[in-house]
């Protein structure tokens, strides 16, 4: 989301295109730490009810143009933030918290409560097949 620009949403159809999809991927493996580049294709993705009356409100106390970036912050900033509220929360080991985090607790979450599959890969942007 950091590189979502103003033009790219359509709050009335509730969708954010999404273009820079590129990623790194972290992990542990064989006592080393690996890195894995990842890429996907721009792509949709839809936004709930209270995402857009919250994106509406925090618009509302920006002057933007249509190519200005939505969060002028960078991936650090976020990190940060996201650690400090993991810490607010006294969850156990608030480093290991991460935006891409709330992805997945969201998906589970959508899971557990009955949601159907082809909905939540929707929600998180992921193309059927």
């Amino acid at each position: 989301m950091l590189n979502v620009l103003l033009e790219d949403l359509n709050l009335d159809a509730h969708i954010v295109h999404l273009r820079r999809t590129k990623g790194k991927v972290h992990w542990r493996g064989q006592g080393e730490f690996r890195t894995h580049e990842t890429r996907i294709e721009p792509r949709d993705s839809i936004l709930d009810d209270a995402c857009v009356s919250a994106i509406r409100i925090y618009l509302s106390t920006l002057a933007l143009k249509p190519k200005s970036r939505l969060v002028p912050l960078t991936t650090r900033a976020i990190r940060y933030f996201v650690e400090r509220l993991a810490l607010r929360a006294n969850i156990d080991r608030p480093a290991e918290v991460h935006p891409h985090t709330y992805r997945h607790t969201c998906a589970t979450r959508m899971l557990a409560e009955g949601v159907p599959e082809p909905y939540i890969l929707q929600v998180l942007g992921w193309s059927p097949g």
